[in-house]
C-alpha cells in the first residue's frame, strides 16, 4: 500500500541505553534544546543523523551541531552582507562572468544535484555534510578570501565586482532554497532579508544546469596543486621573517610539463587566486626571498617594487609613489565623492 517506507533506529542516551520516560534519560526538545538553541538547531542536529541506525543523544553533541549552525548563519551573513544594494536584476549574464566566479558557480551546480539525489533518498546526513563543506571549505576558506579585495576595494559599478556579486547571488538564493526543508526558520528569514517578498516555500528547487563546467573544474583543479605549492613558499618567506602579509608579495610561477596555467589564466587571475600583488610566469633572477620545487612548478617569491596603496595594501605595476593611491583605487573613491 506504500510507494515508500522509512523505518529508523532508537534515539539512546550517552551510554547507550534507549531514552524512555521511566529512566528519565531523556532530552525535552523544548526546555532542554529549542528553548537554549532555537529549533533549527534541532533540526540540524536530526538532518545530521543516519536515522536508519540507533542514534546517541546528548546535548553536548546537540551543542556540537549548533557550531556547524553558526558556520552556515554566518555564510548567509556574508553573503547578504556583500550583496547590500545588490539584486537579481543587476547579475551580469554568465558568459560576462570571470572565470573564478563561473568556477564556483559550476562547484554550486554539483552540490545542488547532490543535495537532490540525497533529498530524493531521504539521506539527510549526506545534506548537512556536503553543505557544511560547501560553506566552510569551498566558500568561507577559499572564494571569499580570493574575492575579498575585489569586493571591499573595486568601484561597486565595476565589472569584476558585479560579476563575483552576481555568483554570491546566485549561490545565496540557490542555498537557501536548498536548505529551507532542513533550516526552516533561518531560511525564511534569510529569504526576507535578501527583499524577497514571497515565502521561502513557495519556490522550487532551482535548476542550475547551464552552470555545468566539468572542464572548468578540470583547469581548477591544476590551480589549486600550484596554489598549495604558493601557500608553502609563502610560508617560507614568512618563517624567515622577509615576508608579512601575502599582498607584500610578488610570485613568479613556470611550469615544467605544461603551460596549462599560462593558457587558461590570465596573470591578474592569479593574483585574485593567490591573493598577492603580482604574478609572473618567468623565473625570478634576484633579491628572491624563498624558492620551492614540486613536481610540477618551480615558484618564487619576490617583493614588487611598486609601493603600497594605502587602500588595498596591493603594490600594482603602476604605483610608484609611496602613499599613493592605485588607479583602480582612485577610480572608486572618486566614484564615491561624485555620489556624495
Amino acid at each position: 500500500p506504500y510507494k515508500t517506507v522509512l523505518t529508523h533506529g532508537y534515539i539512546l542516551d550517552e551510554k547507550g541505553h534507549p531514552m524512555s520516560k521511566s529512566l528519565g534519560n531523556g532530552i525535552d526538545p523544548t526546555t532542554d534544546v529549542i528553548s537554549k538553541l532555537g529549533a533549527d538547531v534541532l533540526r540540524l542536529w536530526i538532518a545530521s543523523l543516519d536515522f536508519r541506525d540507533d542514534m546517541k543523544a546528548s546535548l553536548k553533541v546537540v551543542e556540537t551541531v549548533g557550531e556547524q549552525y553558526r558556520k552556515i548563519r554566518n555564510t548567509f551573513r556574508y553573503l547578504l552582507g556583500n550583496l547590500s544594494g545588490h539584486t537579481s536584476e543587476d547579475n551580469l549574464s554568465y558568459s560576462e562572468l570571470e572565470t573564478i566566479d563561473q568556477y564556483y558557480l559550476a562547484l554550486l551546480y554539483n552540490l545542488t544535484e547532490e543535495l537532490k539525489l540525497a533529498y530524493e533518498q531521504f539521506q539527510f546526513h549526506l545534506i548537512y555534510q556536503k553543505v557544511i563543506k560547501f560553506c566552510i571549505t569551498e566558500l568561507s576558506q577559499d572564494y571569499f578570501e580570493m574575492i575579498r579585495d575585489r569586493m571591499y576595494c573595486d568601484s561597486k559599478n565595476s565589472k569584476t565586482r558585479k560579476s563575483s556579486a552576481t555568483a554570491l547571488s546566485i549561490i545565496l538564493e540557490s542555498l537557501v532554497i536548498y536548505l529551507a526543508p532542513i533550516l526552516s526558520f533561518t531560511s525564511e528569514e534569510v529569504w526576507a532579508s535578501y527583499g524577497k517578498k514571497d515565502s521561502i516555500f513557495l519556490n522550487e528547487f532551482p535548476n542550475l544546469e547551464k552552470y555545468k563546467n566539468e572542464s572548468l573544474i578540470e583547469n581548477f583543479s591544476i590551480l589549486f596543486e600550484a596554489k598549495i605549492g604558493v601557500q608553502k613558499v609563502l610560508e617560507l618567506a614568512r618563517q624567515n621573517g622577509q615576508l608579512g602579509k601575502s599582498l607584500e608579495a610578488k610570485i613568479s610561477i613556470v611550469e615544467k610539463n605544461s603551460s596549462s596555467l599560462k593558457e587558461n589564466f590570465k596573470e591578474s587571475e592569479l593574483e585574485l587566486f593567490f591573493v598577492v600583488s603580482q604574478v609572473s610566469f618567468s623565473k625570478a633572477e634576484s633579491d628572491i626571498l624563498s624558492e620551492l620545487e614540486t613536481e610540477k612548478f618551480s615558484i618564487w617569491v619576490t617583493k614588487p617594487i611598486e609601493k603600497e596603496c594605502p587602500r588595498c595594501w596591493r603594490h600594482t605595476k603602476e604605483n610608484t609613489e609611496d602613499g599613493k593611491l592605485c588607479l583602480r583605487c582612485e577610480e572608486a573613491v572618486s566614484n564615491l565623492s561624485n555620489l556624495s
